[in-house]
């Protein structure tokens, strides 16, 4: 994860309440730590985050954190653009859904996201959506 942080920036961001020992060993790696305040359900206030990447002067951000962060940038209305890319083709073990039922139940309301592209790469399938408002 961390080969290649002396090269480009690498910033991880935790709660307050990590271990500075964690901290420590990122550093050691050349990978700069960053802590919110934890929302909630203990873990990383994604608002706070945003606006803290935003103060950095990011103004986009691609998150490939799991399942559990995309479901919770989709819930929160922080997620401008899903790309969802389904695999058809099985791995030989059973699969991990892509996100949660919540979070696609709110990707297929049409009064918070649209579709914007569908295409299909032999058999595999790209849904890109945008959110509104």
């Amino acid at each position: 994860m961390c080969a290649t942080a002396g090269e480009f920036s690498t910033l991880a961001i935790t709660t307050r309440a990590a271990a500075e020992e964690r901290e420590a060993a990122l550093a050691a790696k050349s990978v700069e730590t960053a802590r919110v305040d934890p929302d909630s359900s203990g873990r990383v206030d994604l608002n706070q985050a945003l606006r803290l990447l935003g103060g950095r002067g990011l103004t986009r951000v691609f998150s490939e954190g799991g399942p559990r962060v995309g479901a919770r940038l989709i819930m929160l209305g922080l997620a401008d653009e899903v790309a969802l890319l389904t695999a058809f083709k099985p791995l030989g073990r059973p699969g991990v859904p892509a996100l949660d039922a919540q979070a696609f139940a709110v990707l297929n309301d049409r009064a918070r996201y649209r579709e914007i592209e569908s295409a299909v790469y032999g058999a595999d399938a790209l849904r890109r959506l945008e959110r509104l408002g």
